[in-house]
């Protein structure tokens, strides 16, 4: 498997989506996106979905230099049309409002309908660490129907996943990044690409049987919440809230919060409380065979810190694909990576 610096990684998804029409400024902020996943270890949120991207694009059904419209607004709340633009792009923007009224009420709150694929969803929340609030995202929902229902076998939720980034004073913040279903779905297309099996209790096929093998999810099968019931309602919750309440029936929507902790305590004394439950819990008693407990977002943290000095591994069939669209869009990837 090939290997790549993250910024030559960056420079290959820049050159490639503005070949393919896309304005530098949406560029950047989709490479900086995806690379930041391969980065934390999230590959199936990373570079793997540039050739997708990329055709969609080509296609329109990306809607290059989108403006995203205020359905309806209050202080603290806003509904947006984000006009199918990049999901990074108008999630980002999204997320700078709902800080932008926290900053005002103390509590902001961004729902977003008609948007593409958003990606880590745990890259919003953490814009709202460096203004000492708590950040929270949800997405609900989804053209591409992908998780079943607890005791069912059909596919009728999203994902859904829930995001939550908490600042802390010395030690790493919190960040909580999850689907409500057992994997991220992009993870199936990760074992796909790398022609791997997927462990039991991930998926189930047509027939609403177990099984291991990833192409069985793309033909009628589901893929399992996580934490049976539980999981399940989660779900299901999520896509009330970031599919229903974000204006878009039971399709993709998101929504975005900021809470202002200054609001309702100083932050400084705040982060030092985390702080400290944060030890007491990392020094605590371990269960047998754990050599260290970790928090919500560190072993991301770790990822990173190790694939900065290391960089980064892309299967061959995602480097492939890469090189082919590359080629339709006359980009010369060899003199590219070379300079």
């Amino acid at each position: 498997m090939p290997t790549f610096s993250a910024e030559l990684l960056k420079k290959v998804v820049i050159n490639v989506l503005i070949a393919a029409g896309t304005k530098k400024d949406e560029a950047k902020i989709v490479a900086e996106h995806l690379i930041t996943a391969n980065l934390y270890g999230h590959d199936s949120h990373g570079i793997i979905h540039l050739p997708r991207y990329t055709r969609m694009v080509l296609e329109g059904r990306i809607k290059l230099g989108a403006k995203m419209r205020v359905v309806k607004e209050t202080q603290s709340t806003a509904l947006m049309d984000a006009d199918w633009g990049f999901g990074q792009v108008m999630a980002k923007k999204g997320m700078k409002m709902a800080i932008e009224k926290a900053k005002t009420t103390g509590i902001g709150l961004v729902a977003m309908h008609n948007l593409n694929h958003t990606g880590r969803i745990g890259t919003y929340p953490e814009m709202a660490l460096e203004h000492n609030m708590i950040g929270v995202t949800l997405g609900g929902g989804g053209k591409f129907k992908a998780v079943t229902v607890f005791g069912g076998s059909s596919p009728l939720l999203g994902t859904n996943p829930i995001s939550i980034a908490i600042p802390t004073f010395k030690e790493k913040p919190i960040l909580l990044d999850m689907a409500t279903s057992e994997v991220a779905g992009g993870k199936i297309r990760l074992a796909l690409a790398r022609g791997e099996n997927v462990p039991l209790g991930w998926i189930i096929n047509s027939e609403g049987k177990p099984t291991t093998d990833p192409s069985d999810h793309r033909k009628g099968g589901a893929l399992l919440p996580f934490g049976r019931y539980k999981g399940s309602s989660l779900g299901i919750i999520v896509q009330i809230l970031g599919g229903l309440l974000a204006g878009m029936g039971v399709t993709y929507g998101f929504i975005l919060m900021a809470l202002d902790i200054s609001a309702l305590r100083p932050p400084e004394n705040f982060k030092e409380n985390v702080d400290e439950f944060i030890r007491t819990i990392k020094t605590s008693r371990t269960a047998p065979g754990i050599k260290e407990i970790l928090i919500a977002g560190e072993p991301e943290l770790n990822t990173m810190e190790k694939r900065l000095k290391e960089g980064i591994f892309i299967e061959e069939k995602t480097w492939k694909e890469i090189e082919t669209i590359a080629k339709e869009l006359k980009l010369d990837l060899k003199k590219l990576i070379a300079n």
